[in-house]
């Protein structure tokens, strides 16, 4: 959800009266004022008054629904790219990949096995000759010391993949 940023208070005070006073100059002067005459007008500092007048309409967010260039235009929203779904896997690829280097070749080749062609702990025993829970046990194995590995380099990292 999203929520509109509040400018400090003084601002909030400056902009209320800064509006009115802007309404009355324009008026009287027919034109609109300048921020040292709005200034002179509130009796307020002139960076006050131009940083308010700066900071008006810029707290509350624009529409997703809001046509960029022009009223048949693309709704902002639509420029907006959505998760994607293969982020975490990446993200655990590039943490796992200089762990993984250090591997033995066939540890590396297991989990190439599992992880890159989705093959199951029974089709990866049939491929290497051992039995299913022999798969298991490596697989356990392997996982184990990559945590480790990961649990001295970064801690953060460990627990993403400990989760995952």
């Amino acid at each position: 959800m999203l929520s509109d940023v509040r400018p400090p208070r003084r601002i909030q005070k400056a902009q209320a009266r800064i509006a009115t006073a802007e309404s009355v100059l324009c008026q009287e002067l027919g034109r609109s004022p300048k921020p040292t005459e709005v200034a002179d007008h509130l009796g307020l500092p002139v960076d006050d008054v131009v940083e308010a007048m700066a900071a008006d309409g810029c707290f509350s967010p624009a529409s997703l629904d809001l046509p960029v260039g022009g009223p048949d235009g693309t709704a902002l929203g639509e420029f907006l790219g959505d998760d994607d779904p293969r982020q975490p896997a990446a993200e655990a690829r590039a943490l796992l990949a200089p762990v993984v280097t250090q591997l033995e070749e066939r540890d590396r080749h297991i989990l190439y096995l599992r992880f890159f062609e989705d093959r199951t702990q029974q089709q990866i025993g049939d491929k290497l000759g051992v039995t299913q829970m022999q798969v298991s046990r490596l697989l356990s194995r392997i996982l184990r010391n990559l945590r480790g590995e990961l649990g001295e380099a970064d801690p953060a990292a460990r627990a993403r993949i400990h989760s995952g």
